[in-house]
């Protein structure tokens, strides 16, 4: 199954980015933005401990900050503490209600649920996500849903939920791998096939979608499609 795309919650991230030009970062709410601010640019970093250092600054200087909730629970996850990550994630959509960014705090939370197999309350949490009328990219919480059904091995799940991105967002990388490997999981290599036929006429793809259309092009028994997809495979790997 395809991993969790990082992409797969950008208008997260994109919430989570506060901006750090304070004018009077002496301020308790704007200096708790700045370390949150600056808690998410280090664990995109991969600096866990610097991250930590600046969510607990911003969690001390106003608790029911959402952007710095959902991050610490984003960064939870990265420490292998995903129950813990959950209880940041909803107490993140707790203290968001009525704000911006909701939804994106939402599927946060689903996806942190799915992670811990907790399966029907992540998908209550993707359906209300995707269906929030003031949700201005409910793709992602569709394909992040799709990708938690592939987890469960719940092929018709993610294909229903696959469809339901693809249907907003015609060339969305994730929903396209997404609803392939679904197709694949029901019997169905041929019309998976044909999908990743057409996503990689629109798009260059990538080491990821190049190694599935290999994948798919060999359980289709189609050896020259899997052999074509093989050499573009190899031609965007960088040589060690």
């Amino acid at each position: 199954m395809r991993g969790w795309p990082h992409r797969a919650y950008p208008a997260l991230l994109w919430i989570l980015a506060l901006s750090a030009c304070a004018s009077s970062p002496a301020r308790t709410p704007e200096a708790a933005r700045i370390n949150t601010d600056l808690g998410m640019a280090y664990l995109e970093r991969g600096q866990l401990s610097l991250s930590k250092e600046r969510f607990e600054k911003a969690l001390a200087q106003r608790p029911d900050m959402p952007g710095a909730l959902s991050g610490f629970g984003l960064l939870l996850e990265r420490m292998g503490q995903r129950e813990q990550a959950v209880a940041y994630h909803q107490r993140a959509v707790e203290s968001s209600q009525n704000q911006a960014g909701h939804s994106a705090y939402r599927n946060a939370l689903a996806v942190a649920q799915c992670r811990v197999e907790r399966y029907g309350e992540a998908f209550k949490n993707f359906a209300l996500a995707a269906d929030n009328p003031l949700n201005e990219a409910p793709e992602f919480a569709s394909a992040n849903a799709a990708l938690c059904a592939l987890q469960q091995r719940d092929a018709l799940n993610a294909e229903r939920w696959a469809r339901r991105a693809l249907g907003i967002r015609p060339r969305f990388a994730d929903a396209n791998l997404a609803l392939a490997e679904a197709l694949l999981l029901q019997g169905r290599p041929r019309d998976a096939l044909d999908l990743m036929n057409q996503f990689h006429r629109q798009s260059a793809g990538d080491a990821q979608s190049l190694s599935l259309a290999v994948k798919v092009a060999l359980a289709a028994g189609d050896t020259q499609a899997a052999s074509a997809y093989g050499v573009a495979l190899n031609q965007s790997t960088p040589s060690l």
